[in-house]
């Protein structure tokens, strides 16, 4: 009798655990639809994840207050992330380890592109409800591959690879009525 409970309370557990997120509603989806199709989107970072955060720890590295090797807090620092057209807009500040050379430039600190991307692609997941983006830039000579996704509940999750850093990916938000 107890292995049938058993059984039974493994399965329950099994079924409300394989439920997919929150289905969002239709205003949300309206909004996603709505930037899908805005000609100019900005978006601001609250938090950097990158990829070498065992780096970051075991470095005397000052991080921001309230930070963590895995997870640097961005709010109160500059940054934004803007699509105006057919051009780009990026200003990031930048937490991880360098392969190649950079030299000593504060302005090469971080990661700064104004222009237009070399690749550019835009889709919709119907899936899991999120508009995604594609880029690829190149300042001087380095190369950074950029993908963005927005969801219905308009968070941000942006991932960026280079050729001459290691990855590092963003989380924040879209900023609506924004004037440029």
């Amino acid at each position: 009798m107890g292995t049938r409970i058993f059984i039974m309370l493994l399965f329950i557990v099994s079924i409300t655990s394989c439920k997919s997120g929150k289905m969002p509603t239709a205003e949300e989806l309206e909004k996603l639809n709505t930037i899908a199709e805005m000609d100019t989107l900005t978006i601001e970072f609250d938090s950097a994840y990158p990829l070498s955060a065992s780096i970051i720890n075991n470095s005397s590295v000052l991080l921001p207050q309230d930070s963590r090797g895995g997870t640097i807090n961005l709010i109160g620092n500059y940054n934004h992330f803007k699509i105006l057209g057919d051009s780009l807009s990026i200003s990031l500040p930048y937490f991880g380890e360098r392969q190649m050379g950079g030299g000593y430039n504060l302005d090469d600190a971080g990661i700064k592109f104004e222009g237009k991307p070399l690749v550019s692609k835009q889709s919709f997941d119907s899936k899991k409800y999120k508009q995604t983006y594609y880029f690829e830039v190149k300042k001087g000579s380095e190369t950074f591959q950029i993908n963005l996704s927005v969801f219905s509940n308009l968070n941000t999750d942006l991932r960026v690879t280079s050729t001459h850093r290691s990855a590092i990916s963003y989380r924040g938000n879209v900023l609506l009525n924004k004037k440029e």
